[in-house]
């Protein structure tokens, strides 16, 4: 071999140079966890921004970039109508402010919307304000009294919400009815735990809260009440003559949650130890896990700075 030439010595100390940070990189775990959307092209002071390598566990940290406007959360919407005879004032509320109501969270989120009532356009029937969609679509279904848990899982397990459903979206439900359910809170929760394991659930309803706030009511909606309670939804007066205050109160509400979930980048999650929003601890009784989807069930724009949010979320995984 003959005599390296000092080009040559020149080009082998590059190389060798390009070589180290890469050898330094080489991590000791290997980690069971999928890379996120928000962990994927982000600027330099978002994704990971911290990891502690404790043995068995490792402690992450991930940070959130945001504006109060915005609007890309992703959330599909049912709302399901009881036809029963005694809901013709209230169906004609929904007939008359439905279609303002989705108009608004178009315009603030990435939503798609399934409406299930006995379709038409008086009496006690709720038919779709536009025209059917890949947006915006109907199942004609009448709902009884007291069957809404149970209609809505018959239609889960036949298939027809298959095409309706999309992975990572908030899946949101409310129930409009002035009666209880026959089936307890427990079969529409394991039924989505089951179905959508990775996925959040967030449930509201326009039922009856007594018989002293809700004349109008048949029975007292218990298990609707427990399934906002469970999810942090909101229960709304079915007998409130004038539904638009409300109505604004759960557009704004759908929109925030839909905003506010968060994919962490691993899957194999122990805990969520803390989470500040521009420097501000969150309250983690106010913080949902599912598989790694979290969600700040908070008004996070009242800590905004000039329009803008820095989210901090430090978790514990398995190594």
């Amino acid at each position: 071999m003959g005599r390296i030439s000092a080009k040559q010595i020149i080009v082998l100390f590059a190389v060798t140079s390009l070589m180290i940070p890469f050898h330094n990189c080489t991590q000791d775990v290997e980690f069971d966890g999928i890379a996120s959307q928000s962990s994927l092209g982000n600027t330099p002071d978002e994704g990971i921004i911290d990891e502690v390598n404790n043995g068995e566990t490792t402690q992450i940290t991930e940070r959130f970039n945001e504006t109060v406007s915005k609007s890309e959360g992703q959330v599909d919407l049912i709302w399901i109508v009881d036809n029963s005879g005694s809901m013709g004032t209230e169906a004609a509320i929904v007939r008359n402010n439905l279609a303002s109501f989705l108009n608004f969270i178009k315009d603030a989120s990435d939503f798609k919307f399934k409406l299930i009532s006995k379709r038409g356009n008086d009496d006690n029937n709720v038919s779709l304000p536009f025209p059917s969609s890949e947006q915006f679509s109907q199942i004609d279904q009448e709902i009884g009294s007291h069957d809404s848990i149970k209609q809505l899982r018959n239609i889960v397990n036949s298939g027809d919400l298959d095409d309706f459903f999309r992975p990572g979206a908030l899946k949101y439900i409310v129930f409009v009815t002035d009666d209880n359910s026959d089936l307890s809170k427990g079969h529409l929760l394991d039924l989505f735990s089951e179905e959508f394991p990775e996925e959040i659930l967030k449930v509201s309803g326009f039922i009856g809260l007594g018989g002293v706030i809700s004349p109008c009511q048949k029975r007292t909606g218990l298990v609707y009440s427990a399934l906002a309670l469970k999810t942090g939804g909101y229960m709304f007066n079915i007998c409130k003559e004038d539904w638009s205050e409300n109505f604004d109160k759960l557009a704004n509400h759908i929109v925030e949650s839909a905003n506010n979930k968060f994919k962490l980048s691993y899957t194999n999650i122990k805990s969520i130890d803390k989470v500040t929003v521009n420097g501000n601890d969150i309250d983690l009784s106010k913080v949902d896990l599912s598989g790694y989807n979290v969600f700040i069930n908070t008004d996070i724009k009242s800590y905004a700075v000039d329009d803008k949010l820095s989210i901090e979320i430090t978790y514990t995984i398995n190594n």
